[in-house]
């Protein structure tokens, strides 16, 4: 119809969080190449293995938007799947810094 755009965009209203096919589109595309970390386990794991094969040695991770529940679930598979699998190192770099640096004459 006339004045009517031919766009249609399906939503899911997921708290106060509206979810479109652009959304997870974007999303999807943002991972894909490396700008975020999301996706299961397995997934968030090989894109922390990316970053660290390009030399990063620190990761920070965020929530975003998400519901308390889904943030919950996420630190829980993160803590439980994919930190212990990148954090072998059982001091952490800082204090590792911190010592060499106090060390110094």
């Amino acid at each position: 119809p006339a004045g009517k755009s031919s766009l249609t965009v399906p939503a899911v209203s997921r708290g106060a969080l509206l979810v479109t096919d652009i959304t997870i589109f974007c999303f999807c595309a943002l991972a894909e190449i490396g700008a975020i970390i999301c996706g299961d386990p397995d997934t968030a794991l090989a894109q922390c293995k990316r970053w660290e094969s390009a030399g990063a040695d620190q990761l920070v991770f965020g929530i975003g938007c998400a519901t308390k529940a889904d943030t919950l679930e996420m630190i829980e598979l993160m803590g439980k799947h994919v930190i212990p699998k990148i954090d072998t190192d059982p001091v952490h770099r800082s204090t590792r810094m911190r010592d060499a640096f106090v060390s110094k004459p």
